[in-house]
């Protein structure tokens, strides 16, 4: 449950970063990485959360950030709001 207009979904989220290589790395080793911990280390959140923001009446991207460089990109802060219209 979210308060409309003040409250904030907070995701801590790892995905596609920003570098080719570690992209390619992420892309080979996904399939068994799923296998063994049901978790695709290779979709792109960013885009997932915007594609989601768009298609839901008063879903509204508030932040997107990657804290880390030490994680090369593959770690997001996703910050949403709920608006109150529809």
């Amino acid at each position: 449950m979210v308060k409309p207009d003040t409250g904030r979904v907070i995701l801590v989220e790892h995905g596609r970063g920003w570098w080719g290589f570690v992209n390619g790395l992420l892309d080979k080793s996904a399939a068994s990485h799923f296998k063994k911990y049901g978790c695709w280390w290779n979709r792109d959140i960013a885009e997932i959360v915007e594609s989601a923001a768009k298609s839901l009446p008063g879903l509204e991207v508030v932040k997107v950030d990657r804290p880390y460089f030490t994680q090369l990109g593959t770690t997001l802060w996703v910050e949403l709001r709920v608006s109150r219209t529809l």
